[in-house]
């Protein structure tokens, strides 16, 4: 069977439910032996959206006893391991296939319920679908202050845009963009962005607050 085929059995077989429904996309992918890897990372990378912070899917996965009480378990292993294979910035084939097997690892998911906890850990994590990205600009502490010196009228016009309200999100943007387009330097746009990020993060953490 192909994925398409896994998915429409599923959704006849689970009417509705969330659980019912991965559980059943999971025996579909473990039945085609020859490429249930592939079938694996097909399934992540097209469908796994609908399920990120869906509250009804969490909440259903709980409801079940036998999920339930294994949830707790393998939430941290899993989202753990996740962190660290994202880190390593493999291949997107080599991020799957080590995923996959880590879920069907039998020291740490000594069960196929096991695998399927950890199958559904998988479809609700937010790092997830998985993007293969070429490693990011480095610098010293002192040759970021040296940058960020330098760079001090472009930085305080992205101030005065972050403060300042727009009547579309697209007017704001073009704005940062035109002052990303003052400079030619990848490392000066870098640490431009660089100080975009802290500013939105530090808009936000009041909000975060109250």
């Amino acid at each position: 069977m192909d994925l398409q085929q896994i998915i429409e059995a599923a959704e006849k077989q689970a009417n509705g439910n969330v659980v019912d429904y991965l559980v059943t996309i999971y025996w579909g992918l473990r039945k085609e032996k020859e490429k249930e890897v592939l079938l694996f990372q097909e399934f992540v990378s097209q469908h796994h959206r609908r399920f990120i912070n869906n509250k009804d899917s969490e909440s259903l996965i709980l409801k079940d006893w036998n999920l339930g009480q294994l949830f707790p378990k393998y939430e941290t292993l899993t989202d753990g391991f996740i962190d660290y294979l994202v880190s390593e910035n493999l291949p997107i084939d080599e991020f799957y296939a080590r995923l996959w097997e880590f879920i069907h690892n039998k020291e740490i998911f000594h069960d196929e319920l096991a695998s399927i906890t950890g199958f559904l850990m998988i479809a609700k994590h937010t790092l997830l679908p998985y993007y293969y990205l070429p490693a990011g600009l480095q610098m010293s502490n002192d040759e970021y202050r040296e940058y960020i010196k330098n760079l001090e009228p472009q930085i305080e016009k992205i101030h005065f845009i972050v403060k300042r309200t727009y009547s579309q999100k697209t007017e704001k943007a073009s704005a940062f963009l035109s002052v990303l387009e003052e400079v030619n330097d990848k490392k000066e746009r870098a640490v431009l962005l660089s100080r975009l990020l802290d500013l939105i993060i530090e808009q936000r953490l009041p909000e975060q607050n109250e």
